[in-house]
């Protein structure tokens, strides 16, 4: 049985707001990444191209992720209002 609630309204829009921030701080995380391994590359030896890949594949899933996530926030906002209106409308917003 499944129940609805302010606490899931709360944790939905409390989640929609984090999105955003989680997101800038990834991409600004692996920005850091990326130039730290830029200036210690000549350093690391025989396997530079195969960290490199896999930070740039890292980079790329970051960069095409962040837009469509940032997406979700509005379409979470709005799930939470309507469930604040069929709270407000079943139980005077009293659940």
């Amino acid at each position: 049985m499944s129940t609805i609630s302010m606490k899931a309204v709360t944790a939905l829009r409390a989640y929609a707001d984090a999105m955003p921030t989680a997101i800038n701080r990834l991409k600004d995380s692996n920005t850091k990444l990326m130039t730290v391994f830029q200036s210690v590359r000549e350093n690391i030896g025989p396997h530079d191209d195969d960290i490199f890949d896999a930070l740039a594949a890292v980079q790329k899933f970051v960069i095409d992720s962040a837009e469509p996530i940032q997406g979700l926030k509005p379409m979470m906002e709005a799930k939470a209002d309507d469930i604040q209106a069929y709270i407000d409308l079943q139980f005077g917003g009293n659940p």
